[in-house]
């Protein structure tokens, strides 16, 4: 199963907890302006299926180039809701 690390550095196992029944992986880059743009319309969509515990969502930011510290700052400015 695929893994990922949070902001914090807690390790997420994408599919837990038991019951989740769909997983949502959405690609962010820091330095695009469409990705930074859709980022309020992706925390609509995150808020509606936060009440469902089946449904989880995780935003990835893939550029191997992007220090934590710099994600970091993207997420306060930016404030995604998953």
């Amino acid at each position: 199963s695929l893994r990922g690390i949070d902001l914090e550095g807690q390790v997420h196992w994408l599919g837990e907890p038991a019951g989740c029944q769909a997983v949502v992986v959405v690609f962010l880059a820091t330095d695009c302006p469409i990705s930074n743009r859709y980022l309020p319309v992706l925390n609509e969509i995150a808020g509606k299926v936060r009440v469902k515990p089946a449904v989880r969502v995780y935003g990835v930011i893939s550029n191997p180039h992007v220090t934590r510290a710099q994600a970091k700052i993207h997420s306060q400015k930016f404030a995604p809701q998953f």
